[in-house]
């Protein structure tokens, strides 16, 4: 069985360092979409 964690907080309290870190040690991530969301509006 595979177990999910959502990843949440507020603006730069680490969730993407977090998300890198994780990833680094072989845990499967899936990105956060808001920043491809802003930067696709700054386009």
């Amino acid at each position: 069985m595979e177990r999910f964690f959502a990843i949440s907080g507020c603006s730069g309290g680490g969730k993407s360092s977090l998300i890198e870190a994780l990833a680094a040690l072989g845990f499967s991530v899936v990105p956060e979409p808001g920043r491809r969301i802003v930067a696709e509006g700054q386009a």
